[in-house]
């Protein structure tokens, strides 16, 4: 999509995070799950972190060479969509699960309430590259868009380097070289 910007013109790129990227550890010399035997959950969770550790390399790269577009990235937090009723994974294999899961999904916030944070990122003037957003409430799981909590990897410039190298060697794309031949000025 990279062409499609207007490079003189402020713009966002917006990329949506999940609480599980938390949870997970980067693995640079097997992103492609051929040592590891495979699990869906930590690969989830893998895929949001690198997601997330990319989009603030993105951001970096982007101040470093003067743009005007800012790379930030915001979870929904829980929602409460038809995926849970639709997965294999994530219906619940026991009675106390299906109870358990019954009597908590009051609480989940709707579609709708927990897009906000997504929505806040894209459109609000008060933000800026490099943040994260989601719910402000209990656990991130809902609530009013707020700041949000992201992992310490996922800020790791040395980290984003390396990922954004391997990105560029899995996939032979690279940054587009009139942007890394700018000079670098502040925003």
């Amino acid at each position: 999509m990279w062409p499609l910007f207007q490079r003189e013109r402020p713009a966002r790129i917006v990329n949506v995070g999940s609480l599980a990227h938390r949870f997970a550890r980067l693995d640079l010399d097997d992103l492609n799950w051929e040592r590891t035997p495979y699990d869906q959950w930590k690969a989830y969770a893998r895929s949001k972190l690198a997601l997330l550790t990319f989009t603030m390399e993105l951001d970096r790269c982007l101040r470093r060479t003067g743009s005007p577009i800012v790379a930030l990235a915001a979870h929904p937090g829980f929602a409460a969509t038809e995926i849970h009723k639709k997965s294999a994974a994530l219906i619940p294999k026991t009675a106390f699960g299906r109870w358990f899961q019954d009597k908590t999904s009051a609480l989940v916030p709707s579609a709708v309430d927990a897009v906000r944070p997504i929505l806040l990122a894209a459109s609000a003037e008060h933000v800026s590259g490099g943040e994260y957003y989601g719910p402000g409430g209990f656990l991130e799981i809902g609530g009013k868009p707020a700041r949000a909590r992201l992992h310490r990897a996922a800020r790791d410039s040395e980290l984003g380097k390396k990922l954004w190298a391997a990105s560029e060697a899995l996939t032979g794309v690279r940054f587009p070289a009139e942007l890394r031949a700018m000079k670098s000025t502040p925003r």
